[in-house]
């Protein structure tokens, strides 16, 4: 069984929606959850029977490094992802493999606002960057990233509302593809084999998974693409 480590100081709503679907589907997916304060992550973390811990620690070095005890030595979680809203240090990442979502494509539009920045700058697509975490802000190596259309008349909230489902998305690949990528410790690129489709690369591959979240946002009536795109 695939144990994750999740460091959360937002992102209860992905992670919530993400890990319904794998169990929907049948994966046996065990998550320990870390946060830094109260937030919607703890209550998610509770109703899905995760164990939690809160670290209330101000220096990014101690809490990095709390974290990285807990995580490793305490819970020896496979891969970290993270949801978090401060800067972590070495004492996390360099241990085992730590992915951020970012809600933008990268290397466009790093750092805070990814959304409002995108919307204002006049590009004719937007997404989200699963990718691996270093010492740079945003700036790591690239793992999968998610993409819709921009169209003019699209409003902010419609696109908060299609990014959410962007980082759900990123979050089941990140991981359905985890055993594979913890083959390759040493390499940060997805495997050439896996596929991609026009809203994502790398794409789903289980097909009971891709359509389950192709049932989620038809539910929460997501414009997650165009139709003639699925």
């Amino acid at each position: 069984m695939t144990k994750i480590g999740l460091l959360c100081s937002s992102g209860g709503s992905v992670v919530a929606s993400a890990f319904r679907l794998l169990r929907e589907v049948g994966y046996e997916i065990d998550a320990v959850v870390v946060t830094d304060r109260e937030c919607p992550a703890e209550s998610v973390a509770r109703e899905l029977g995760f164990r939690h811990h809160r670290f209330e620690i101000t220096s990014r070095d101690e809490f990095s490094n709390a974290a990285a005890s807990w995580f490793y030595s305490q819970c020896g979680v496979d891969w970290v992802c993270l949801f978090f809203q401060r800067l972590v240090s070495a004492h996390l990442f360099e241990r085992v493999r730590c992915a951020n979502i970012h809600p933008s494509l990268l290397p466009s539009f790093p750092g805070l606002r990814p959304l409002q920045q995108a919307r204002s700058s006049g590009v004719r697509f937007f997404g989200a960057t699963a990718h691996l975490i270093d010492k740079s802000i945003d700036g790591g190596p690239i793992l999968a990233q998610a993409v819709s259309p921009l169209a003019p008349d699209l409003g902010l909230e419609s696109m908060k509302r299609i990014s959410f489902a962007q980082k759900v998305y990123l979050l089941l690949v990140l991981t359905e593809q985890m055993s594979d990528m913890s083959k390759q410790c040493n390499e940060p690129q997805a495997p050439a084999s896996i596929i991609a489709n026009n809203n994502a690369n790398p794409m789903l591959v289980d097909t009971a998974l891709s359509d389950a979240f192709v049932r989620f946002v038809d539910q929460e009536r997501i414009p997650w693409v165009p139709r003639t795109l699925m």
